[in-house]
């Protein structure tokens, strides 16, 4: 990892292609993802959001990008220019103290360079890759949060595509795609959800419902 300029250049990001075979991907939910909860973390609701959500990238020149991360597809290296979804090292921040934060992204484990460019302050207890997402019976690869090892009750999915919350929509804040624009505000707007009716209740699935999100 090097700077150029106020821009952090990451390393390889390869093609998500064959990143992870069949196997992988189903050998995954033979067993839960995830171990006991980390120390500080015992017994609190666990958050689980979408690296999709966070970041906006594009192979065109941005001159605000926060970061670029060299993509090597074919012996051919692309440079993939990266924003960061507004606010979110305080959202992160502002969650963290009440909840056992995870990302989850369907690519493979080549975006741990972009994770750590996402949590500065090293607030997220774990991460989930590809590999640990499931297959469905017509290709599609979706972030199973059943399939974690938490109380279903007490997991909250954040995520801007309809196929990874459509099993547990009572579970999940859906969020609308982001583009890159700078004025966008939805971390911020989601946040006192998280704070107050959400930290405390007993179960999320009595308070959410991403099924009536917005269009």
């Amino acid at each position: 990892m090097f700077h150029c300029g106020n821009i952090t250049v990451c390393g390889k990001w390869g093609p998500e292609d064959g990143a992870a075979n069949d196997t992988d991907l189903q050998g995954s939910m033979d067993a839960k993802l995830l171990g006991a909860q980390p120390e500080g973390k015992k017994g609190l609701k666990t958050l689980v959001i979408s690296l999709e959500s966070l970041i906006f990238n594009t192979l065109q020149p941005l001159e605000d990008a926060d970061f670029i991360i060299n993509v090597e597809v074919d012996e051919i290296v692309y440079q993939v220019h990266v924003k960061k979804r507004p606010g979110i090292e305080e959202f992160l921040s502002q969650v963290s103290q009440d909840y056992e934060v995870l990302i989850w992204t369907s690519r493979a484990q080549y975006v741990n360079s972009c994770i750590d460019q996402i949590d500065t302050n090293k607030v997220v207890s774990a991460r989930l890759f590809r590999e640990h997402c499931r297959r469905e019976t017509n290709g599609d690869v979706i972030k199973d949060i059943g399939q974690i090892g938490r109380p279903i009750k007490k997991i909250i999915l954040i995520d801007d595509q309809e196929i990874n919350y459509l099993h547990h929509p009572k579970n999940s804040i859906a969020l609308h795609s982001w583009r890159g624009n700078d004025d966008d505000q939805e971390l911020f707007e989601i946040l006192p959800l998280l704070k107050d009716d959400l930290k405390d209740c007993k179960d999320v699935r009595k308070i959410l419902d991403a099924s009536m999100a917005a269009e």
